[in-house]
């Protein structure tokens, strides 16, 4: 993880062009996660805020999946974009109210582990 955080200034397209098997079939598994840690102009965290997602696909995508999680002035946003020959809608709905879901148990129970708070 530090190693990644020392390097976080390398934008992701780069690090999959280089490092990508070009093996069709090895690409087909790429899932890629960014966290943009960019300060907003302004900052509250007070209560938990919850937006709609925007559920975004390409066909020119080199990930099949791609989350990124960025600061606003709102508090966290996420963007999402997949592959809509490899995830339906309705795959990545499911998803993200799985992912809502454990966000919001770390945040009602921080001291417990993912395992604990996803079993």
């Amino acid at each position: 993880i530090l190693g990644a955080y020392a390097n976080s200034d390398v934008p992701g397209q780069k690090l999959i062009e280089e490092f990508a098997p070009k093996d069709p079939q090895i690409m087909s598994r790429l899932i890629l996660f960014l966290y943009q840690n960019i300060p907003p102009q302004t900052f509250m965290v007070e209560n938990l805020q919850a937006e709609k997602f925007k559920i975004i696909h390409s066909d020119s995508m080199p990930v099949n999946f791609m989350i990124i999680i960025y600061k606003s002035d709102y508090g966290l946003k996420i963007k999402i974009q997949y592959n809509p020959d490899v995830f339906s809608e309705t795959t990545i709905s499911k998803m993200l109210t799985e992912y809502k879901a454990i966000i919001q148990n770390i945040i009602a129970s921080p001291e417990k582990t993912i395992v604990e708070l996803t079993s």
